[in-house]
């Protein structure tokens, strides 16, 4: 199965502070390994998605190319607040990077309670329509 190029992921404030103090826009020294732990351009998606929640906005969606989750890998501390969900969702960047998986579309808070919303209602007009002789009881048994 082919990779993909990039995958797009959405952290939240929290993760976006963690990568924030840990992904650089450059290195002290230089670099000799194939992988460098920096990148300008991910230092600058990180800042404008964190930009993004300082004017009350839902930050925007990274994308992540395996060089990128590799500077994350390198440089996010396991024992640094947010550190394990944000390497979490890295983790799986890398693998639909590999896999060329596509993934689920995300389901925001909004969407959540709507969805709860409508199964509520359905349920109610369920129950109204089973009628006083509780069939529609016996039915969810």
């Amino acid at each position: 199965m082919d990779g993909l190029d990039r995958v797009e992921v959405r952290f939240t404030q929290a993760e976006l502070w963690c990568l924030r103090g840990c992904v650089r826009h450059e290195w002290p020294a230089p670099w000799e390994g194939k992988w460098p732990p920096y990148s300008y351009d991910l230092n600058e998606a990180i800042a404008l998605a964190l930009a993004d929640t300082f004017e009350g906005k839902e930050p925007r969606a990274i994308p992540l190319c395996l060089g990128d989750c590799l500077a994350i890998d390198y440089t996010v501390e396991n024992n640094m607040p947010s550190s394990e969900d944000v390497l979490k969702k890295v983790i799986l960047a890398r693998k639909r990077l590999v896999e060329g998986e596509e993934p689920l579309p995300e389901l925001r808070e909004a969407d959540v309670d709507a969805l709860l919303e409508s199964v509520r209602h359905e349920n109610a007009r369920g129950a109204e329509g089973a009628g006083a002789d509780g069939a529609g009881d016996a039915a969810l048994a």
